[in-house]
């Protein structure tokens, strides 16, 4: 293999492979590396954790085909200092060389026969926009990071009573997305790590396409030179319209980015508290303290632009509602609760389609009444 590659093009493409390398000790090296396919028919990398799988094609300006599986975490960093110039890839011996000038990194290669290919699966194609993809990604940063439920690192399509929902959850708090444009997909669970990468590697022009294989429980997404497969989420969704609240006792209207600043206020003393924050609710206005300042009154104000119903005292995590608030368009938002122990819902006031329940947190201010 011998080829030239501008190098800003190079490390691009690696970048974005290697997160689909597994980061723990896999049972073989060789999946750890990039495999590179160099043909004069299309150059491609692929990269795996054997859950996922990442293939982009590349643009060489071949002078021997071939194909390598190299350390590619090592190549990203050589690469990265390398000036912005074409650089010379080739292979000698069992080393990947990759070199400017005088200049020359050699990096370990594996056997290529151990690398595992990108699965060929049949399926139904479901075309995508850019801007559907966009609509998804709203409720993305409530899926869980926590691996040990699977089924909640997800993104769950459902379409029930002739409505399409788009959930995600963390056990903590839910985000709720109302899609008529997407009604289409049938019901399924799809990591939301590959959603988002797809969402980052989609231009506004993209032609992207969704395959769902249900015989082999896979989904592939392809879009300009880029192909994502993985695993279909396995398992039963949370029953997500059992934590919806159908009634309000409390309804509070807020200018957004008088609350982001008022809640990046108070998380100054948060933080020393497991960043707990008590809305306190009155009459009278909107206080936002952080847990175990009674005594101190720490305490930041809000005039809400509207009011109604009940004063509360109710606790929250307050980095749950500010990535709410981040995630929304809408200058205003409404805040609506029932009872100090009951999930709180967050929306923006003219988005109804989109809503954030956020589970509250007990502790002896709201409590004591």
């Amino acid at each position: 293999m011998n080829i030239t590659i501008q190098k800003d093009e190079l490390e691009q493409r690696l970048s974005q492979a290697v997160k689909f390398v597994s980061t723990k000790t896999p049972t073989t090296q060789t999946i750890q590396g990039c495999f590179i396919s160099i043909k004069n028919n299309g150059s491609f990398v692929l990269t795996t954790n054997l859950n996922d799988f990442f293939k982009a094609g590349i643009g060489p300006k071949i002078k021997e085909g071939g194909d390598a599986v190299f350390d590619i975490k090592k190549a990203i960093e050589f690469t990265s200092f390398l000036n912005p110039n074409e650089v010379n890839i080739y292979t000698e011996e069992n080393s990947l060389v990759i070199e400017q000038g005088k200049t020359k990194g050699y990096f370990n290669t594996f056997p290529k026969e151990e690398f595992p290919q990108i699965p060929q699966t049949e399926g139904k194609d479901y075309p995508l926009t850019k801007k559907q993809l966009e609509a998804v990604g709203r409720v993305i940063y409530s899926a869980s990071k926590d691996e040990t439920r699977p089924i909640l690192t997800g993104i769950y399509f459902s379409n029930k009573n002739g409505k399409s929902h788009i959930v995600t959850t963390d056990g903590f708090r839910l985000s709720l997305l109302e899609e008529e444009e997407l009604k289409d997909l049938p019901q399924i669970t799809i990591p939301a790590g590959i959603v988002n990468e797809v969402i980052k590697l989609a231009t506004k022009d993209s032609k992207i396409k969704l395959k769902i294989s249900d015989k082999e429980k896979l989904i592939t997404f392809t879009l300009n030179n880029f192909t994502i497969c993985s695993r279909v989420l396995d398992g039963d969704f949370p029953p997500f319209e059992k934590v919806v609240p159908k009634t309000s006792t409390t309804q509070l209207l807020l200018n957004k980015q008088e609350f982001i600043k008022n809640l990046r206020l108070v998380s100054v003393f948060a933080r020393e508290q497991s960043d707990v924050v008590i809305l306190d609710v009155q009459k009278k206005g909107f206080y936002l303290r952080p847990k175990f300042h009674e005594a101190k009154k720490t305490e930041i104000f809000q005039e809400p632009d509207e009011f109604k119903g009940e004063e509360l005292k109710i606790a929250f995590n307050y980095k749950y509602i500010l990535e709410f608030l981040n995630n929304t368009t809408p200058e205003k938002v409404v805040l609506e609760f029932t009872q100090s122990t009951a999930p709180g819902l967050f929306k923006g006031e003219k988005d109804p389609n989109l809503i954030h329940i956020i589970m509250p947190l007990r502790t002896d201010e709201t409590t004591s009444d």
